[in-house]
């Protein structure tokens, strides 16, 4: 019904502020608009929610070489720099990757340390049940302070609101433990978030 034709420029849809956008009353099904703040680019009214097009996943890449110390069974401790503020304006799917590593601090060959490290979201635990693991090291055959590494993936899927991601960790059983470590250790701690509007 419309054919619009040139070779020299485009055609200019509206633009206006996710503000703007978001106060259109009663927008059609199908509506365009063009948002020129926040999660910026083209914004479409699906009958029920605006979607984004052609979005591209955001990701966050978080490091931390503070080794943490656990001593006291059961108490849990944040880990230093492994937090991350995630912000999403539509419905989206929050995948987390979470890895590191863990030392005893016994001199035994018969030592062993047993201890927790856990995903928060909000300050909770995930919902479903991901983001906890627990992770043993075991001295034997003449090796102390023996390393165990660690890695744990969740995926969780999110309303539109601002999500913290949080790390922490505790002693369960046995000896003292270091869990992440510092710049010279292979134990150091990594955290990747890639965020998927739906």
């Amino acid at each position: 019904m419309l054919d619009v034709s040139s070779t020299t420029s485009g055609l200019l849809t509206p633009r206006m502020t996710a503000a703007q956008r978001t106060a259109i009353a009663a927008p059609a099904t199908g509506l365009l608009v063009y948002q020129t703040d926040g999660l910026d680019g083209f914004w479409f009214f699906n009958g029920t929610v605006w979607l984004r097009l052609c979005t591209t996943p955001a990701t966050y890449q978080r490091y931390t070489n503070s080794g943490i110390t656990v001593t006291v069974n059961n108490t849990f401790i944040n880990v230093p720099d492994l937090t991350q503020v995630v912000t999403v304006d539509v419905p989206s799917r929050v995948h987390i990757t979470l890895g590191g590593g863990m030392q005893t601090l016994s001199a035994a060959t018969t030592g062993y340390t047993s201890a927790d490290v856990v995903i928060l979201q909000n300050g909770a635990l995930l919902p479903g049940g991901g983001g906890y693991k627990r992770v043993l090291a075991v001295n034997n055959g003449g090796i102390v302070t023996t390393i165990e590494n660690f890695s744990m993936t969740a995926i969780v899927d999110v309303p539109p609101g601002s999500w913290t991601y949080s790390v922490v960790t505790a002693k369960n059983l046995g000896t003292n433990g270091v869990v992440f470590g510092d710049g010279n250790s292979v134990l150091q701690g990594s955290l990747s978030i890639i965020v998927l509007p739906q």
